[in-house]
């Protein structure tokens, strides 16, 4: 997918098109994060929407079992699912 988005970004040809290719890629590199991240979702989705954090009180994946989730990213990412850069392929 990075691959593609760096490609689009290549053939923009306005300024306004290489902007918005630019936000795309940071949007998806956010959502990366959000991905692999191990840190309580609800906090993550709280600050993007300006809220004070909640007490999550183990509702989402990481809260309930964070090794899990380290387990489980490290295991995608040693799949080959993952690229040198972070990136998907």
């Amino acid at each position: 997918m990075s691959f593609l988005l760096k490609k689009e970004l290549g053939a923009a040809k306005t300024e306004r098109k290489k902007e918005q290719v630019k936000v795309s890629i940071k949007s998806f590199e956010t959502m990366i994060k959000y991905c692999e991240g191990t840190f309580c979702r609800h906090s993550v989705f709280s600050k993007y929407f300006g809220d004070s954090p909640p007490n999550c009180k183990k509702r989402c994946d990481v809260c309930k079992n964070v090794k899990a989730v380290e387990k489980k990213t490290i295991a995608f990412a040693g799949c080959g699912a993952v690229g040198a850069s972070g990136g998907f392929r």
